[in-house]
């Protein structure tokens, strides 16, 4: 599990928190409420952006202090992502195979879920270096695709020695966060059991809070509906 030192600035963790419920209250993410609010939010000097255990969440003060609003919201919806999709438990096996590629095939998925949610940039945009190139893994290319897939995708680009992979708004072959799959994997049955409950009737109320407030055909977008949702294999239930 990560160890990280809690930042004492109030400053920026007063800001993170107005950019939270700036996303809360948006149409676009007003679904992910439920999961935003699951687990420990914390700032900290230690890291460079963002990180995720797949129930915690870690947001750099750095990363904090120098993006506009619009682009520290995006980490904030990308943790999330990938606590919704349960990322760092459900493909430990891609992460033992090529753990880079397992992280970008999971950044890839996400951030092209985020992109469909709000694709004029309302509450959100992709974070820029200080040279203006894009910080996150982005091709419309993966639209649509499993993690699975993209994930063979690229270990077959990567087998057969090509230039590095590059999303199409200028990302790179590096991820915008770290993904603790160490902490994920150290976590006991019964422990990884419960948070898996958790996020699924986290996604779920988030449905319902997105559809009461009549937004949602927005929310839709994320496809956090489809990760509940059972996949009745029909060959083998005839």
């Amino acid at each position: 599990m990560s160890t990280l030192t809690p930042s004492n600035n109030r400053a920026v963790i007063r800001r993170l928190q107005q950019i939270r419920l700036t996303v809360m209250r948006s149409d676009e993410f007003r679904s992910l409420t439920p999961l935003m609010m699951y687990g420990n939010i914390t700032v900290t000097d230690d890291i460079e952006t963002a990180q995720t255990d797949g129930c915690n969440e870690w947001y750099g003060t750095k990363f904090i202090e120098d993006h506009p609003d619009k682009e520290v919201a995006f980490g904030v919806v990308h943790e999330p992502m990938h606590k919704a999709g349960r990322h760092l438990t459900t493909y430990q096996k891609l992460w033992e195979i090529d753990p880079d590629l397992a992280g970008q095939a999971c950044d890839y998925w996400g951030n092209s879920k985020i992109k469909a949610a709000d694709p004029d940039g309302k509450i959100v945009s992709f974070p820029r270096r200080p040279d203006g190139t894009v910080w996150v893994l982005y091709n419309p290319e993966f639209n649509g695709w499993t993690i699975k897939r993209i994930f063979f995708h690229l270990l077959e680009k990567k087998q057969a020695n090509p230039p590095p992979t590059q999303g199409n708004e200028g990302g790179d072959d590096g991820n915008f966060d770290t993904h603790d799959w160490e902490g994920a994997a150290a976590r006991g049955d019964k422990e990884s059991q419960q948070i898996e409950k958790d996020i699924k009737d986290a996604i779920r109320k988030g449905e319902h809070i997105a559809r009461k407030a009549g937004t949602g055909s927005k929310a839709g977008a994320l496809g956090l509906g489809d990760l509940v949702t059972p996949k009745i294999m029909w060959t083998k239930q005839m």
